[in-house]
């Protein structure tokens, strides 16, 4: 199941509309940018305009996801907005995440004990 949610997310994520979230991104900081605009007297660079604009010019990867281990301790469903973490669907797609690479973190303490190498193959099966 897991590695079903993951796929769905990877593969979903690569083949976004260049239009979803714009707006909430533009109502998130429309009161912000005009309180400065007031505040300094002087007109204010749009951030979040231009971090959409850079996103729909470029493509956007991130090389470091660790979902599989955080999925391994506790599942949560990536592909709805989750209450941990720093990866989710929908904040991928929000912030136009084109291509998303999971990685395999093991912990250094398991090499003490030499459970690396199973924690890593039992990863990269869920992915």
């Amino acid at each position: 199941m897991v590695a079903v949610v993951l796929s769905l997310g990877v593969a979903v994520s690569a083949c976004q509309d260049p239009n979803a979230s714009v707006q909430n991104a533009k109502d998130s900081t429309v009161k912000s940018t005009e309180t400065a605009k007031k505040s300094v007297g002087v007109a204010v660079v749009d951030q979040a305009q231009l971090a959409i604009e850079i996103s729909k010019k470029y493509i956007i990867t991130d090389g470091h996801i660790d979902v599989p281990y955080r999925l391994e301790s506790e599942f949560e469903n990536v592909a709805e907005h989750t209450a941990h973490g720093d990866f989710d669907f929908p904040r991928a797609v929000a912030g136009g995440l084109d291509a998303p690479f999971m990685s395999i973190y093991i912990p250094a303490s398991l090499e003490k004990t030499g459970g690396s190498k199973a924690l890593a193959d039992k990863l990269i099966s869920m992915v």
